[in-house]
């Protein structure tokens, strides 16, 4: 695949997919839209060119935990609790997300750490 063909399949999916989440509003909420638009802005700022945060470990490292931890879990359990409940308290939902948020980027620490382990063990191993 060249170059060009990569684009234009990168670009056309995230068109597809911010698509179908506009396509049927009775299946998606305010949140869950926030999320899609959030999720790809910041994926496009953690890939794509000029930024490229994926090439600074903390840069990628925060970007990856706000998505995963705060983005996503805010979202969700907004959707869910305006859909079960029909309201939901802004407390609740910050709390719920700081809290899944906390969790989360502790195991993406926790992963980060046992990655650059396998890593080092890795470059040691072919050194020797």
């Amino acid at each position: 695949m060249s170059l060009p063909q990569g684009w234009a399949t990168v670009l056309s999916c995230l068109g597809l997919g911010l698509f179908l989440g506009y396509a049927h509003p009775s299946l998606t909420s305010p949140a869950l839209r926030s999320v899609l638009i959030g999720s790809a802005i910041l994926g496009t700022a953690y890939s794509a060119p000029p930024i490229r945060l994926k090439r600074q470990p903390l840069l990628a490292s925060m970007c990856i935990m706000s998505v995963r931890g705060g983005l996503i879990n805010w979202a969700f359990f907004q959707h869910a609790a305006t859909t079960a409940f029909g309201a939901v308290t802004a407390p609740a939902a910050a709390g719920a997300g700081a809290l899944l948020g906390t969790l989360t980027g502790g195991l993406c620490m926790m992963a980060e750490a046992e990655l650059r382990v396998r890593c080092i063990g890795a470059s040691i191993f072919f050194t020797l």
